[in-house]
């Protein structure tokens, strides 16, 4: 890992066993970083390092499989990763939250996103569904279409969520009582929000 203002060579920070994901917060201010780990059993190690050079050991899990990526709230209060037995979510500086999250993912890895405010994290992608869970609880908000190619796109109020599928269209899904959502004809491989969310 290398400091994006500085000139030097060498890294700034280099994690021991062999990286499988890394997520950040927007700002910079923290990274996550998953290693793999074999030293006569199989497991995952997610670590965060602060921009004042502080790191922290965030979790670690067993891996039946290959890992990844990982994810950072905005806030840098949490940090998933995709793991061999489901989504895991740690407390920056705590213990992990709850269980693994059901693993949607099918083919190649799926993303995964917290929304703008932290409250919710998104798995998409990897042909795999959409899922959307409470960051805090785990508790399952919004279950969308299989198919998908794109990471999942939150508003930035976080109350919609986008994802581009396999048959050329955006689907759209809104947290509300009766969840849901829709498809919206267009070519994409990518779905982003703009600022004032169209």
């Amino acid at each position: 890992l290398w400091s994006a203002r500085g000139t030097a060579r060498e890294p700034d920070w280099q994690p021991g066993g062999d990286v499988r994901a890394v997520g950040f917060t927007a700002d910079g201010r923290l990274v996550a970083v998953g290693t793999l780990v074999e030293s006569g059993q199989r497991f995952g190690t997610l670590t965060g390092r602060r921009a004042d050079g502080r790191t922290l050991p965030l979790g670690r899990f067993p891996v039946p499989a290959d890992f990844g990526p990982a994810a950072v709230s905005p806030d840098g209060a949490q940090a998933a990763v995709r793991a061999g037995d489901g989504v895991r979510v740690f407390a920056v500086g705590g213990a992990a939250v709850g269980g693994p999250l059901p693993d949607p993912g099918r083919g190649s890895a799926p993303d995964l996103r917290f929304s703008p405010d932290g409250a919710f994290l998104a798995v998409a992608g990897g042909l795999g569904p959409l899922w959307v869970w409470e960051a805090d609880t785990g508790r399952p908000v919004l279950a969308g279409p299989d198919q998908t190619l794109s990471p999942p796109a939150f508003s930035p109020d976080g109350r919609l969520v986008a994802v581009s599928r396999l048959d050329g269209t955006v689907w759209v899904g809104a947290f509300t009582p009766v969840g849901g959502g829709r498809p919206v004809p267009g070519l994409t491989d990518l779905p982003v929000y703009l600022p004032d969310g169209r």
